[in-house]
């Protein structure tokens, strides 16, 4: 809704990326309207749920970090890129975290990278 209570059109929202630099934490409930990118050494903390809008995607590029400490990911599609010698990719769920995947959609680590399963779930 804009200011005034009317609804408004959600294309406009689906412009711009979200890149991920730095070590970021997000302790807050969010819906994304735009793809977000991890980027080399930078790691993304969730702690709440976040809810991707239809063919919203995040992506772990060379070296990007995943941790979710309770957090929860929802209608996700998450895209991990290979990893090289100098940067491995990583995902972390504890504390009964959870990747719920949009319909039609797989995880994938590829070789070489890190998976921490502690007390969650990928469905």
């Amino acid at each position: 809704m804009n200011t005034y209570g009317y609804l408004q059109e959600t294309s406009d929202l689906l412009n711009d990326t979200i890149f991920i630099t730095a070590d970021t934490t997000w302790g807050q409930q969010k819906f994304l309207y735009s793809h977000v990118v991890v980027t080399n050494n930078a790691t993304l903390t969730v702690n709440d749920s976040v809810t991707f809008y239809q063919d919203v995607t995040m992506t772990l590029l060379n070296g990007g970090k995943l941790t979710l400490n309770g957090g929860h990911l929802l209608n996700a599609a998450v895209k991990i890129n290979g990893n090289t010698a100098n940067s491995v990719n990583s995902v972390n769920i504890s504390n009964n975290g959870s990747i719920e995947l949009r319909q039609g959609q797989c995880f994938s680590l590829p070789l070489g990278n890190s998976m921490n399963l502690n007390y969650g779930v990928i469905e």
